[in-house]
């Protein structure tokens, strides 16, 4: 299984997505973004098989645009 942690902004549908290593990294990370992100922003750890299938799951992270970077 794979895990990615994925910025979302709710009034735009923007995201980033990153995939990382293990579960313990990815609520590191996850912690680490919660704590500088925007209002609006809602940052999550999810664990799959592949991304495709993230897609297919938790389609609302995946309506709007891939960005490098949330605004702030």
């Amino acid at each position: 299984m794979k895990w990615f942690v994925i910025e979302y902004c709710r009034s735009s549908g923007d995201r980033t997505v990153r995939e990382v290593g293990d579960s313990a990294e990815a609520m590191r990370l996850r912690f680490e973004k919660e704590s500088t992100c925007a209002d609006g922003v809602e940052v999550v750890a999810l664990c799959a098989s592949s991304l495709e299938g993230l897609t297919r799951t938790h389609s609302r992270y995946f309506c709007g645009r891939e960005v490098d970077t949330l605004a702030s």
